[in-house]
């Protein structure tokens, strides 16, 4: 997707050939006019996104509320099932990014509103994957190895 100075730097290419003369208006001028109606739409698309960032009320969470949630997150981790620990985890990391081989930083999310917990704000998932996975188990594949011995 083009921004709105790529959009606007077309437009000037454009209209300089057509000013020299290297392309007819019949060519040039519903390029520039799609052109200029995209660049209008990025622009009014730019000041709604300005006005909502400017409504919005995003509040750094307070150190004693982020104390509460770490100490939350320590607790479920310490005495949590493996199911409760994997859907905090996916409740509280947005993404992992991973730099290069050494280097891996988690983004993190965080509840939303004052008065909820973090075991609160995120349940099990209701379908566990059994033990055997997708693979076949083991004791399918062992009468195919012997049969073509």
């Amino acid at each position: 997707m083009r921004t709105g100075s790529a959009v606007d730097a077309s437009i000037d290419r454009y209209l300089t050939s057509f000013e020299r003369g290297a392309l007819p208006e019949e060519v040039c001028g519903p390029r520039v006019k799609g052109l200029s109606e995209r660049a209008r739409a990025l622009r009014d698309r730019r000041e709604e996104l300005a006005a909502e960032q400017a409504e919005a009320s995003i509040v750094a969470p307070a150190p004693e509320e982020l104390a509460g949630l770490r100490a939350e997150v320590e607790a479920a981790m310490a005495a949590g099932s493996p199911a409760q620990v994997k859907a905090l985890l996916h409740a509280l990391v947005h993404e992992v990014r991973v730099d290069d081989d050494k280097t891996v930083q988690p983004v993190f999310k965080l509840p939303a509103g004052t008065g909820t917990t973090a075991m609160e704000a995120v349940r099990a998932p209701s379908r566990l994957v059994g033990l055997a996975g997708i693979e076949p188990a083991t004791s399918a594949l062992s009468g195919l190895c012997r049969e073509t011995r």
